[in-house]
């Protein structure tokens, strides 16, 4: 097996971050980012060749599983080191950060559409403005109104203890683990009534969280279980094969190229497919086909990665991408907020391809901008803690506590960035 493209097994002090999940979150902001706006606009230009256009996935889905992934690989070991009850401590206080931006975001975004909802009424439908104020204020608290963007916030929330669960268990226990998730997923699959509600009445949660919290779960599960990617990595070629017909295939299917073949009933054929497929991608009950798309997709991409001591990491735009992708919640927020703004900004320039084109720019550096400066934060920060170690210990006879000291601290900061 090639060391350079398994997933590691351990996250020792001074180990770098795996920077091809950092790249891979780093696009999935941006694909969320210029699927956002270009719908709001109504202009497609990058959209048009994003994942949602293409198949039937999209950055949401690959948010979450990536997500799993990291999630897997920082706390199966923090329950190794620390045991549950300190886990558990650190999983919540990272849920109420989530829940946090959640409401700030919510709230920036009911300020944007009450301001501007006179010059821009199509805010109205699209934060549900038509809410009564008093009902929207509570139901914000309660994650039963969730504006535009604000729903995947919404499932990381309450999303995350359940992983820890599910993974405490499938350590002592994997089947039950697998049987638990699997369930939850069959039942969300066959039971309209499991879901949470939100408003107005009658709606159920974007992303259904008893279905993806079965995404995240796969993709926790690939992290810590070694056996399951040694064996798909023996057979990565037949699976690559495999993968890359599926994808053409949705290709095809997606775009209606097959109207273009000059043979009989192949329109009734492409609205036939097209109906099948739409239902068996649904997005807020993580339909089957929309798993094994997005599965197939990660597997492509992943496999063509180069490895981790190519200079291709070094190139300044790949450095970029590890740097949003390092602070893909922050960035997130930015995005929808971005996405909203865009709307009255396209009624006072004009709305145009052109202006979806300079929104997506504008949005794409003022991304980036945020990515540089939380990055270098966090560096000053994790530079301030060593020093602060090294000065103690240089006043201290005795110093191996204060080594270690500083090892917690690094692996805090390593650990904070991950989750």
């Amino acid at each position: 097996m090639n060391p350079a493209t398994e997933l590691p097994d351990s996250i020792p002090i001074g180990t770098p971050r795996d920077i091809r999940l950092d790249m891979l979150r780093g696009i999935a902001v941006f694909v969320v980012l210029f699927d956002h706006i270009e719908d709001l606009l109504g202009f497609w230009l990058v959209r048009y060749w994003t994942p949602i256009s293409c198949g039937y996935s999209d950055g949401s889905d690959a948010f979450v599983f990536l997500s799993g992934i990291v999630f897997g690989r920082v706390y199966s070991k923090r329950l190794e080191r620390e045991g549950w009850n300190p886990s558990l401590k650190k999983v919540l206080r990272r849920s109420l950060q989530i829940y946090a931006v959640y409401l700030l975001v919510t709230g920036t975004l009911i300020v944007i559409g009450l301001a501007l909802r006179t010059y821009a009424p199509e805010l109205i439908p699209i934060l549900n403005l038509e809410i009564g104020t008093t009902v929207r204020g509570f139901s914000t608290f309660a994650m039963l109104y969730q504006p535009y963007g604000t729903q995947i916030l919404c499932f990381y929330s309450i999303v995350l203890p359940l992983m820890l669960g599910l993974l405490k268990l499938y350590g002592n226990r994997p089947i039950s683990a697998i049987l638990v998730s699997f369930g939850l997923y069959c039942v969300s699959q066959g039971v309209q009534s499991v879901s949470l509600p939100r408003l107005p009445w009658g709606r159920e949660w974007y992303f259904n969280p008893f279905a993806w919290q079965f995404l995240f779960f796969i993709g926790m599960v690939i992290t810590i279980n070694h056996q399951l990617t040694s064996r798909v990595k023996r057979f990565r070629y037949k699976t690559l094969v495999v993968a890359c017909v599926f994808l053409l295939v949705s290709l095809v299917i997606k775009k209606g190229w097959l109207n273009l073949l000059h043979v009989p009933q192949a329109t009734e054929m492409q609205v036939w497919l097209d109906e099948t497929f739409e239902s068996w991608s649904y997005k807020s009950r993580l339909r089957p086909l929309r798993i094994l798309h997005f599965l197939s997709l990660f597997l492509v991409i992943y496999l063509a990665l180069p490895e981790r001591e190519s200079q291709f990491w070094t190139m300044r735009g790949i450095r970029t991408l590890v740097q949003c992708g390092q602070n893909s919640l922050e960035l997130y927020a930015l995005g929808v907020i971005l996405s909203v703004i865009a709307i009255p900004l396209s009624r006072f320039v004009g709305n145009s391809l052109g202006t979806a084109a300079g929104m997506d720019l504008g949005a794409t550096l003022l991304s980036i901008g945020l990515a540089t400066y939380l990055s270098r934060n966090k560096k000053a920060r994790s530079r301030s803690l060593q020093s602060g170690e090294i000065e103690t210990s240089s006043q201290l006879p005795e110093c191996s506590s204060v080594s270690r000291g500083t090892a917690g601290n690094q692996r805090r900061v390593y650990e904070s960035t991950l989750s």
